[in-house]
């Protein structure tokens, strides 16, 4: 175990013990790691936008059961917002000369924000 040199502090004396098998790697490519943790999410994102998207253009095309409701169209809409976020705040700031998209945050459809809020959806109104 490897041991940092002790700090005096308002007459403390702080020491700071680092495990030498949790030591971070001075090669560790973390913009691999982020790159790779942001891929990730994209992914389930996209794959959650496919699955309620898929869903709404199911049950109006009228192959299900299921007559197409508000829910569908809240999830479908929800899902699509979190496609973006993800896709702005984890993937437009890893690549050089893209802007955010400024408009971004003004799509929030109330459901998402009373999800966000953890409010019921009547008390927005």
């Amino acid at each position: 175990m490897a041991t940092n040199e002790s700090r005096n502090q308002d007459s403390t004396a702080i020491e700071i013990n680092v495990d030498d098998e949790t030591a971070v790697d001075e090669t560790t490519d973390w913009e691999a790691i982020a790159r790779d943790s942001a891929s990730t999410l994209l992914l389930q994102a996209l794959n959650d936008t496919d699955e309620t998207v898929h869903r709404v253009e199911y049950r109006l095309s009228g192959h299900a059961n299921d007559t197409l409701d508000a829910d569908d169209i809240r999830a479908a809409r929800n899902a699509l917002y979190e496609l973006e976020q993800t896709l702005e705040e984890n993937v437009v700031p890893a690549v050089d000369g893209v802007e955010p998209y400024e408009r971004s945050a003004e799509y929030v459809p109330f459901g998402a924000l009373a999800d966000r809020l953890g409010v019921d959806f009547d008390e927005l109104e």
